[in-house]
């Protein structure tokens, strides 16, 4: 079902060039939102962790997020040691091998910008602060990162902005939703009146249901779809061509009408879960897509 579409993440990276490369593609679709956060040893653990037990599920959403360039993900250099501690700890109880540890770890780390302001906690701090922590809340204001992946408490109480697993998730949602509803704005954007004329060059040769329709033809059918509903004439003339086909054009204006239709939902579901997001770094989500 198209309702089922998924397309990778990945592909915002080149999505966010081409929109930057073209002003007013830009001005119609607006950027993919970008995020900047720190994230500590005990985070990154809890991916470790799940990379070695869950191998099939493959990236982490933080991985994800990170090739997807809605994230960006800074770390001080006293992570390392902090994560050599960590690691020592669960070694040590034996459900998972120091070895299998530092193994994930090796392709891991590559997510990360580091920073050397702090290769070990400042001499001086606050009674009330954990110093282990403190050079994750500096390097916070430090970069302007909306925040720290963390799941320990300390880091709001030193007055860092703690950000936990589900802003992960959320943010991931949005990333979801979001690359098929721009994928199909920037198709239909893209499409003009040549598209429409190869359309009824081929599409009598379309005998089947949408299920068995090729990724390319459906991928075609998604810029149709938005240059159609967002141009009232063209989808006049397209109404009328398809009608001349009978039950093979119903079955592809159901095809574009689909597809429309889940641009559609597909940005309000990234509006939704961006509007999520923000709350927590306490941003205005109306600046994006």
């Amino acid at each position: 079902m198209i309702q089922d579409l998924r397309i990778d993440t990945a592909n915002i990276r080149h999505l966010r060039a081409l929109l930057n490369g073209d002003s007013k593609l830009l001005g119609s679709i607006e950027q993919f939102a970008q995020l900047r956060v720190v994230v500590d040893a005990n985070f990154v653990i809890r991916d470790l962790l799940q990379k070695i037990k869950y191998p099939e599920r493959g990236s982490t959403a933080l991985e994800e997020l990170v090739s997807a360039s809605v994230i960006e993900v800074y770390a001080p250099r006293w992570l390392e040691t902090d994560l050599k501690s960590a690691i020592q700890q669960i070694g040590k109880k034996g459900k998972v091998s120091e070895p299998q540890l530092w193994s994930a770890w090796g392709d891991y780390r590559a997510l990360i910008k580091w920073d050397e302001t702090w290769e070990k906690p400042p001499d001086a701090f606050k009674p009330t602060d954990d110093p282990k922590d403190l050079p994750y809340v500096l390097l916070e204001t430090l970069v302007g990162a909306n925040g720290v992946l963390s799941n320990d408490s300390d880091i709001e109480r030193m007055g860092g902005t703690r950000l936990t697993l589900d802003f992960v998730l959320s943010t991931r949602k949005y990333a979801r939703a979001a690359v098929v509803s721009v994928s199909i704005s920037v198709s239909g954007r893209l499409v003009g009146t040549m598209a429409f004329e190869t359309l009824m060059r081929v599409i009598t040769v379309i005998k089947s249901n949408l299920a068995k329709l090729s990724p390319q033809w459906k991928l075609f059918l998604f810029g149709v779809a938005v240059f159609a509903f967002l141009h009232p004439s063209s989808r006049i003339w397209l109404t009328e061509q398809l009608r001349k086909l009978g039950s093979t054009g119903r079955l592809v204006w159901e095809a574009v009408a689909a597809v429309s239709e889940l641009q559609a939902q597909k940005h309000e579901d990234a509006k939704e879960h961006l509007a999520r997001v923000y709350a927590v770094v306490k941003l205005d989500s109306g600046s994006n897509t």
